[in-house]
């Protein structure tokens, strides 16, 4: 790398021989109000008075490729491009107001075509600066293009608007020349990246500074160093455009998606290892990035199928519930069982059983551990050995090992002397509610996707007592309201509300007349009280205690030794 000198970001903007680009894997502009305020309050605390003062503002780590096919050569910065698009959009936000109100400065030789625009390129290569190619690019040369006074956010990408109209709405007519003067002292160190620089410096280079980035951000400018811009355009598109795409751009998925990639490689279900440390000692083994990035892509194609569904219904149904009780580390877990099965290590039967087991111990342990089930399924996962033709073993064995199986009674005695509501939040008891009513129908009852956005949880005695609840006192109130007995889903919450019990029967959409079997249970009562709540709870609880028995899929001797069979342990 060759560390260059410091000069103004005018010179190095005005000098450049080619045309400077943001490769394709590096973040969006994303400046924000805090950003541009930083930036703009030591613009303007800049001493004109002081000849050698200067503010630097750090190194740009450029690299040109010389044997682009364009006419001009295409300069990629590797890290510096939130400096470098700031300076631009303040340039362009001069040039703007200097402008419209016909300020008294050749802004358009001195500026517009020494640092927004390059007279020796055509078309897109007449811009001095290219961004990204979508909204942040389209936005740039829109600005460049008209010098608008002012920009809607609707009119590209929200960010660098916000930025552009910053600087135009702090410029006056009596601050404009002022103000370009002091940013005239802005500096940064010149480094140029050279042929035999490996990716792995540049790397440091680009992660040293500036807004930290996320992992996969991280490992996407991994990948994509030292490639030149066509064939990082190409990797891009193919392996990580689709990957983003369905996880919707958010960071916090796709840094999970991730990380359960690494874990999924290691045979765990947490990993122990960051991405970028596994990605390097790939390369230890003589893995190319585009190995890896082909792996990646494995990963995800199996990734959707756990996600979307399986096709198998058994299995989709366990999916459904396991993820909601726990979607950030159980997708490198449920991946390799499903390997298991379409490679043929293990048939239909196994397949459905071992997802079966996870989903009832997951929910066991869950009801029985709160807060620490997640800890401990960490653990015990992360210790696994598998035997790929005995996969229901090898996950019961740990299960029993760790001293995790529950039998009936404790997982009922649990679920009954709880406030379910309070103990297991909305989420946790609205699936407990729907997998109960779900019981009752072979294929289901309820649409997961179409109904179930209509439906609440309604606490039968409600919540706040009122003149038709004052037969119930508080101790009897505080004991029972949040029982699993006393909840129920439905579509009318806010029509049912406070009424009496006897109103929430007979009304129009009240229980008698709801489809749900939740609620032709509760409609069998005359009134409800403690006896009543105490009676459904009973109930309720003997379904989960059948929804999640430990499954009796016998494997071998060892399995019928132990008790699986339903009833429990």
């Amino acid at each position: 790398m060759k560390r260059g000198q410091e000069e103004k970001i005018y010179e190095f903007l005005s000098n450049l021989n080619g045309q400077l680009y943001i490769p394709i894997y590096q973040r969006e502009y994303s400046w924000n109000k805090e950003n541009r305020e930083y930036f703009w309050e030591h613009i303007v605390g800049m001493n004109l008075n002081n000849p050698k003062r200067t503010h630097y503002c750090h190194s740009i780590l450029t690299k040109e490729y010389s044997g682009s096919v364009f006419d001009l050569p295409e300069i990629a910065i590797i890290d510096g491009q939130q400096r470098v698009t700031t300076s631009s959009l303040f340039y362009a936000s001069i040039c703007a107001f200097c402008k419209e109100h016909e300020i008294d400065f050749d802004w358009e030789n001195k500026i517009y075509n020494k640092v927004l625009i390059n007279n020796a390129g055509e078309k897109d290569k007449k811009y001095r600066l290219k961004l990204k190619d979508g909204k942040d690019n389209d936005t740039f040369t829109m600005i460049v293009d008209d010098l608008p006074i002012s920009l809607s956010k609707k009119a590209g990408n929200g960010m660098i608007i916000e930025t552009y109209n910053f600087f135009l709405n702090k410029l006056t007519v009596e601050n404009v020349l002022d103000i370009l003067a002091k940013f005239d002292r802005f500096t940064i160190g010149n480094d140029i990246a050279e042929d035999h620089d490996s990716a792995q410096l540049l790397f440091e280079t680009i992660n040293y500074a500036g807004t930290p980035l996320k992992e996969y951000q991280i490992l996407r400018s991994y990948t994509l160093l030292n490639f030149e811009q066509e064939e990082q355009n190409l990797m891009y598109y193919r392996y990580w455009v689709p990957i983003m795409e369905y996880f919707n751009n958010v960071a916090g998925k796709l840094n999970k998606f991730i990380n359960g990639f690494v874990a999924y490689a290691l045979n765990q279900v947490e990993p122990s290892i960051s991405p970028m440390r596994y990605i390097k000692e790939k390369e230890d083994e003589n893995y190319s990035k585009e190995d890896f990035l082909k792996e990646v892509t494995d990963y995800f194609e199996k990734f959707k199928v756990i996600d979307k569904g399986t096709g198998i219904d058994e299995v989709d149904k366990s999916i459904e519930v396991i993820l909601s009780l726990n979607n950030v580390f159980l997708y490198p877990l449920l991946i390799k069982i499903y390997d298991f099965y379409v490679n043929d290590d293990i048939d239909l039967q196994e397949f459905i059983a071992s997802v079966k087991l996870i989903e009832t111990q997951m929910m066991r342990q869950k009801i029985v551990n709160k807060a620490s089930f997640g800890h401990t399924f960490r653990v015990v996962f992360n210790k696994i050995k598998w035997d790929s033709k005995n996969v229901f073993n090898t996950l019961y064995n740990i299960f029993d090992k760790n001293n995790m199986i529950i039998s009936d009674g404790v997982f009922k005695g649990t679920i009954v002397a709880s406030d379910f509501y309070e103990d297991y939040k909305p989420q946790l008891t609205f699936k407990v509610l729907e997998c109960i009513e779900n019981s009752f129908y072979p294929n289901g009852h309820i649409s997961l996707k179409n109904e179930l956005s209509k439906y609440s949880i309604e606490h039968i005695m409600p919540q706040t007592l009122n003149k038709d609840w004052q037969f119930i006192d508080e101790i009897t109130h505080k004991s029972f309201v949040h029982s699993l007995g006393n909840l129920t889903l439905t579509a009318y919450n806010s029509k049912l509300s406070n009424k009496s019990f006897k109103e929430k029967l007979e009304m129009d959409k009240g229980f008698k007349a709801d489809r749900l079997c939740l609620n032709k249970s509760v409609a069998r009562y005359n009134h409800w009280n403690e006896d009543t709540i105490a009676k459904r709870t009973e109930m309720m609880a003997e379904v989960m205690v059948e929804l999640w028995q430990y499954p009796s899929f016998m494997k071998n001797e060892l399995l019928q030794s132990q008790s699986l069979l339903v009833g429990g342990k």
